[in-house]
């Protein structure tokens, strides 16, 4: 579970996050939408314990503001941004992390299978949608 309990994030005088609080339970998903500057992205930060913040956020019962490493760990996070080779295949690019990271070949594939990208696996990052 992921639970967010009046968490507020500024940056001097400026309030990017202001007493955030809901809960995701498991086997929920959850979208932040919003227009540039609305705090998602400083929400997401302090949820990986990038950020400092008033507040408590807990995953799994932990304290992500004290062990953002355990919590990172546990989650992923897909910024809009990626810095990926445009002309490297979508196969490539998971392999390439899986080697950063330690994780067999095949659970690139796997990774590629789950998120509904295995026919694309040989199209160029550049080429496919980020939305």
């Amino acid at each position: 579970m992921i639970e967010y309990s009046h968490v507020t994030k500024r940056f001097g005088k400026f309030t990017a996050v202001d007493d955030l609080s809901f809960a995701v339970q498991p086997q929920e998903a959850l979208a932040l939408w919003g227009p540039n500057g609305a705090g998602k992205t400083t929400a997401i930060k302090c949820l990986l314990g990038l950020l400092r913040y008033r507040g408590l956020i807990s995953v799994d019962g932990m304290d992500a503001g004290k062990n953002g490493r355990a919590v990172r760990r546990l989650l992923g996070y897909v910024p809009q941004e990626l810095a990926f080779y445009a002309d490297m295949s979508a196969l490539d690019t998971a392999l390439f992390y899986a080697r950063l990271k330690g994780v067999e070949a095949g659970r690139a594939l796997e990774a590629l299978q789950q998120v509904g990208l295995a026919e694309h696996g040989d199209k160029p990052v550049g080429a496919l949608s980020g939305g």
